[in-house]
């Protein structure tokens, strides 16, 4: 059983600052009690208790036996990359559901780094086909798209990914290119580290986050036909 998330603390942001310095098999090897005490755990706790929270807002949403199923590795494939570090610097949790095709599926993410910290919600691949089923779902009930922009206009999060350069469907509006036409989608709040960071408050602060725009994950969910 996991232990109670208490928050991360200094070292965490200490251990991510020096492996950007020291990013080696050598160096990451000496320090791995350091990366598991003050990374790895704290990040399982946070998979376990800020899951359960999110599962209200989804119950379908999959909290896997392994805490560590949901932590993306440390380690990068440098295989087909010009950056060669060996490790990353930033590390995030992802709440999915427990779908073959996931990287269709709409999810919640946290990431944490030295620097800064992250969540939000989106889809790791956003298909041509998904565009396309995005403006049917638009069309079809105005009504769930409004209450989703209006949900994104009152939250802390913004609206991300990259936008094509110039029109594809001339019949949108400006606010709908706004969502439909993008190569990526999701949505996101980034922030410095702040003392939220060192305290169990972190996850009702992100749950209640991620609740003001549950309208936002109900459109994404419904180009899933949900």
């Amino acid at each position: 059983m996991e232990s109670q998330f208490n928050g991360f603390t200094e070292e965490t942001f200490k251990f991510f600052f020096e492996l950007s310095i020291n990013n080696s098999k050598d160096w990451f090897d000496s320090h791995r009690d350091e990366y598991m005490e003050y990374v790895r755990l704290p990040l399982r706790a946070l998979v376990v208790e800020l899951g359960a929270r999110i599962r209200e807002i989804d119950p379908s949403i999959e909290i896997p036996g392994n805490p560590d199923k949901a932590i993306a590795r440390i380690n990068r494939d440098i295989r087909f990359s010009k950056d060669k570090s060996a490790y990353r610097t930033n590390l995030w949790i992802t709440f999915k559901r427990a779908a073959p095709e996931w990287q269709t599926d709409p999810a919640f993410y946290f990431d944490i780094g030295y620097d800064r910290y992250s969540y939000g919600a989106g889809y790791y691949i956003f298909t041509p086909e998904m565009r396309e089923q995005m403006k049917s779902e638009i069309r079809a009930d105005r009504e769930l798209f409004d209450n989703a922009v209006a949900a994104l206009a009152a939250s802390v999060f913004t609206l991300g990914g990259e936008r094509y350069k110039r029109p594809i469907d001339k019949t949108l509006s400006g606010l709908e290119r706004e969502w439909c036409e993008r190569k990526s989608l999701y949505i996101y709040c980034e922030h410095e580290p702040e003392d939220i960071l060192f305290s169990r408050d972190l996850i009702e602060k992100i749950y209640s986050d991620f609740l003001a725009i549950k309208p936002v994950y109900g459109l994404f969910r419904s180009i899933k036909g949900d």
